[in-house]
């Protein structure tokens, strides 16, 4: 993991391939290498991995989150929009899921879908950064109004969050 947080992905890939040899049943080190082939865009690799953590992990719904988060890097979003279902369907209360597909609907500009999971993720989760996004989709399809009001609620739970800040000041420049 030091690797990894460090952001030396090949050699947190080679330490990760190394538990897998020895725990192999272990959905952790599949899920691990699968995020650092993320990290490195080794797309393929990444869903191959989430692929093998999502049948073995006690907790898929994370798990298939990943995977969507790599298809859709990938431009698969029917892949990605389905395994965002399969993993709301194990979790209907999982922000991570509801956030990651708000921020898919955002890149494909379908700003209406994307609030509307942004607000379903702050429901349950109510982070600054969950604000600071939602406010970013309120932006683009034009609702400048309430995406000031998403950054000024992520600085009211976290005066020190920068990308509020940040967005805030370029809204109306």
């Amino acid at each position: 993991i030091a690797n990894f947080e460090l952001g030396n992905y090949d050699e947190a890939i080679k330490d990760f391939s190394k538990y897998i040899l020895m725990k192999p049943k272990d959905a952790e080190g599949f899920t691990s290498r699968g995020d650092a082939y993320f990290s490195k865009q080794a797309y393929d690799l990444a869903i191959k991995d989430f692929t093998v953590a999502i049948g073995l992990a006690e907790d898929k719904s994370d798990r298939y989150v990943d995977r969507a988060k790599a298809y859709a890097d990938k431009g698969q979003t029917t892949l990605a929009l389905k395994d965002f279902e399969a993993a709301l369907k194990l979790n209907p209360k999982n922000a991570y899921a509801y956030h990651n597909r708000a921020y898919m609907y955002a890149v494909i500009k379908d700003y209406a879908k994307s609030v509307e999971d942004y607000d379903r993720s702050i429901e349950i989760d109510p982070i600054p950064g969950r604000f600071v996004d939602r406010g970013q989709a309120y932006k683009f399809s034009g609702d400048v109004a309430k995406a000031k009001q998403d950054y000024d609620k992520a600085l009211s739970l976290d005066g020190k969050y920068a990308s509020a800040y940040y967005y805030r000041g370029v809204l109306f420049a």
